[in-house]
């Protein structure tokens, strides 16, 4: 359907009609009452076309909107996905407090499920917030957390 279409137009770089097609994608789930899941997966789509094309706090907006069905529904693994993914618009704002806090909250959570790749996209990001803000020992700290999680 129009996600698939959405999709493929968002991975060679399209993003008007990825963005229309998205659209679509949640006027029929709306129209249709589809499972929630399904919705959060589409604003989750519309949220990194938004990303891509930085416009931030609509990608924010989207995110939230991801999130709150997933805590609805109890899924960690997609919870902490939107926490990485919401640091990372707060980065892009230059919100580094909020953008922190989000990847701390993913950090904890990661480590909650044992998942590791999540964890690490955390550290990541984290690193990041502290080197944007000149921290930059804990910066150095933080990444080495990341390439020792990652042997």
């Amino acid at each position: 359907g129009y996600q698939g279409l959405g999709n493929d137009y968002r991975q060679t770089g399209d993003y008007p009609e990825a963005l229309s097609a998205q659209i679509k994608t949640s006027q029929i789930q709306e129209r249709n009452h589809a499972p929630e899941t399904d919705k959060a997966r589409t604003f989750n789509q519309l949220a990194t076309i938004y990303q891509a094309v930085d416009e931030h706090k609509k990608a924010i907006t989207y995110f939230e909107k991801s999130l709150a069905i997933w805590k609805e529904k109890q899924e960690p693994q997609m919870i902490g996905i939107c926490y990485v993914n919401l640091g990372g618009q707060m980065i892009q704002l230059e919100r580094y407090e909020e953008a922190e806090t989000y990847l701390i909250d993913a950090k904890i959570l990661f480590n909650s499920i044992q998942l590791d790749y999540g964890a690490s996209a955390a550290i990541a990001n984290l690193a990041e917030v502290y080197r944007k803000q000149g921290k930059l020992e804990e910066a150095k700290v933080t990444v080495l957390e990341a390439l020792t999680r990652n042997q």
